[in-house]
């Protein structure tokens, strides 16, 4: 709304306005952008791998190489942008509601949402195997989720900051 819809309207009622608007329009494109870097994260890992144990001497099939990457870009990016729709970007815009949404609140929540997220994924597994061994699985899993999830929430957090969006 400009001054001359309404003008009885304070100046720093306009700014806090604007503020708000850059603050959502922020936060929308960091929501777009930051659930690619999991996915991406993940293939680059995997060439590093194969990288590795080519030049160890290790021989690596070549349509696996081609295959695994394609399987985790396709599966990674339906699963990250539906858990960034479901659960982050829904928790984003209640921290940003409540002023809270700072790199700190981002992060906390990205590494415990990928807890859960592990705990969600052992489960079937625990209970097809039935054995004590089964609950190794957590840590496990927890150490493969969590460092792509911290690395794209890095990424949100740095790309809302910079446009302007944190509290």
């Amino acid at each position: 709304m400009s001054p001359v819809d309404n003008p009885f309207q304070s100046p720093t009622e306009l700014a806090a306005e604007s503020d708000a608007a850059a603050a959502q329009k922020a936060l929308r494109d960091a929501c777009r952008i930051a659930p690619l870097v999991a996915p991406f994260s993940f293939v680059v890992l995997i060439l590093l791998a194969a990288g590795v144990a080519v030049a160890a001497g290790r021989t690596i099939n070549p349509a696996g190489l081609l295959l695994l990457p394609l399987l985790a870009m396709t599966i990674g990016l339906l699963a990250s942008y539906a858990s960034w729709s479901l659960i982050g970007l829904p928790l984003a815009l209640a921290l940003q509601r409540r002023q809270s949404l700072t790199g700190g609140t981002i992060h906390a929540a990205a590494f415990l949402c990928s807890i859960m997220a592990a705990c969600l994924l052992a489960i079937p597994i625990m209970i097809s195997s039935q054995g004590p061994q089964s609950l190794l699985l957590i840590p496990f899993l927890a150490a493969m989720i969590a460092p792509p999830a911290l690395l794209s929430a890095t990424c949100f957090w740095w790309l809302v900051r910079r446009k302007g969006g944190l509290s």
